[in-house]
């Protein structure tokens, strides 16, 4: 099962020289665009949930997984939601090991009206954000593989008193099979006084 990695610093210093780059250019016009973007901006410096990182494909819901199965196909059914978990999961990692390596997320559009305090509050929630979902996977996944391993103890034990008991009983009915076969057929022995005469011998 693959790990998260630590999550990364965002590119604090990217974003803030893209704030900074506002001075530069027309106050007015940047101010009119800020206004328009006000929500993308409030999004990205607080909103952002990294809804994108655990929804769709990457939702991985805890298997269901009972104490232990009793029957082939219960094993084949929990074996299989459990692979189906895993597979989602690791796919949820690999996609949060790449959000966090590639750096901001923050769209350049967005990232050139921010300012230098509000670029690095962005920054700082963003880590945040991708901190709190590592852990949290790592918690679910934790949770998930200790109660599959009980589960696969406990189902191991079972299947194998299973196995015993019916090795027992199959031991029990051919025993008990060879004692009828003998009481129906029983096997004659010679009696006293039955054998035939010696032959007579010669003079």
């Amino acid at each position: 099962m693959k790990r998260i990695m630590g999550v990364l610093m965002l590119g604090v210093s990217g974003l803030a020289m893209a704030g900074g780059l506002q001075s530069a250019g027309n106050a007015q016009e940047v101010a009119k665009q800020r206004e328009a973007r006000a929500a993308d901006i409030a999004f990205w410096t607080g909103g952002y949930r990294g809804a994108d990182l655990v929804s769709g494909r990457f939702d991985c819901p805890a298997p269901a997984i009972p104490e232990l199965s009793r029957t082939k196909a219960q094993i084949k059914s929990v074996s299989e939601s459990f692979q189906a978990w895993q597979q989602c999961y690791n796919g949820f990692v690999a996609k949060l090991n790449e959000t966090v390596a590639q750096g901001s997320r923050i769209p350049a559009d967005v990232a050139g009206l921010l300012t230098l305090a509000e670029a690095q509050q962005a920054a700082a929630h963003i880590e945040r954000v991708h901190a709190s979902l590592a852990a949290q996977a790592q918690q679910n996944s934790a949770e998930v593989s200790a109660r599959f391993e009980a589960w696969r103890d406990a189902t191991e034990q079972f299947v194998m008193a299973d196995h015993r008991a019916r090795m027992m009983e199959r031991a029990i009915a051919s025993r008990r099979a060879q004692e009828r076969e003998g009481q129906q057929y029983p096997r004659t022995q010679p009696t006293m006084g039955s054998s035939e005469a010696p032959p007579p011998t010669r003079p």
